[in-house]
């Protein structure tokens, strides 16, 4: 048997202890919906007939979350590939691209520009196993 739960479900809603604070700028991001709908998805699958009986139950309808084309612009992985020799912290990226306007912060996360920041950084190091000292050269 295989069970699955709606995502939007009061149950998987995050709870913080109350003496656990943020601690990262992720944390505070706005989270999807809840709703007390006890949506499952439940399927028996039978391998030795050949079969499946899927059961779905929803208790309540409500809206199904939004989902966005949330890709950084090729202009703002542009920036990046520019400015990765000024030694910049991987989160100072993200507000600058914010004030400069080439990523929304409020859609863009930390982790899709620290994505760019450090896949672009890749080809500025070399790393040969065999010979150390290629690699320290680069």
């Amino acid at each position: 048997m295989v069970y699955f739960g709606c995502v939007q479900r009061e149950e998987r809603q995050f709870s913080r202890l109350n003496d656990e604070s943020v601690k990262r700028e992720r944390e505070v991001r706005p989270a999807i919906e809840r709703y007390p709908c006890k949506g499952s998805v439940t399927m028996k699958i039978d391998l030795h007939k050949k079969n499946a009986v899927m059961s779905i139950n929803h208790q309540c309808s409500h809206p199904t979350p939004t989902h966005r084309e949330v890709n950084i612009s090729s202009e703002a992985i542009a920036w990046i590939r520019t400015n990765l020799n000024y030694n910049l912290h991987k989160i100072e990226f993200h507000k600058r691209l914010s004030q400069l306007g080439l990523i929304d912060p409020e859609v863009h996360t930390y982790q899709q520009v620290y994505y760019w920041a450090a896949k672009l950084s890749n080809s500025q190091f070399i790393t040969d196993t065999k010979n150390q000292l290629i690699s320290s050269r680069a």
